[in-house]
């Protein structure tokens, strides 16, 4: 892991553990925040939505302040034909962990082409992509949270009887 990446995972992990007790017992909270004046990126980004609906690790929130992650979807239309008949969609996509008191932290991108048939295939492959990063970047917030309370010393309260 590089020192930029664990350094935004150190300032973030509290928020993320905090929020995410694991995935099997609570879904991850995540924001989609989309542009799109096309219809082949307009379905694309439905399918999207609709799928992480459907997940079982994924809470789509409607307030970007409540999601630990956001994903960014611009859509362009890139078929050169006329509106009436849209071919494809070019597509930019960027994932990042919310922070509430600036920019988000960034932790991967993509840029794809996307045809008119292939939706709901592009869809499935990115959530797959974005689950493989949240996954990694959960797991890595532990590990930084759990190292760092191994070298704090432990306090006892003392009573007095």
């Amino acid at each position: 892991m590089t020192g930029r990446y664990t350094s935004v995972l150190v300032l973030t992990a509290m928020m993320v553990v905090s929020q995410v007790v694991s995935a099997a017992e609570k879904k991850i909270p995540i924001f989609l925040n989309t542009d799109s004046k096309d219809t082949v990126g307009t379905n694309f980004i439905y399918t999207l939505r609709e799928q992480l609906k459907a997940s079982q690790s994924y809470d789509v929130v409607l307030r970007q302040q409540d999601a630990v992650f956001v994903i960014g979807v611009v859509t362009i239309d890139d078929s050169g034909r006329s509106a009436s008949d849209p071919m494809s969609t070019v597509t930019s996509v960027v994932l990042s962990i919310n922070n509430t008191d600036g920019y988000d932290y960034l932790l991967n991108q993509w840029v794809m082409s996307i045809g008119r048939d292939r939706t709901s295939a592009m869809a499935t492959d990115l959530i797959a992509a974005i689950d493989k990063d949240v996954q990694e970047a959960v797991r890595a917030a532990v590990e930084v949270t759990t190292e760092s309370s191994r070298e704090r010393p432990v306090e006892r309260r003392r009573t007095i009887l």
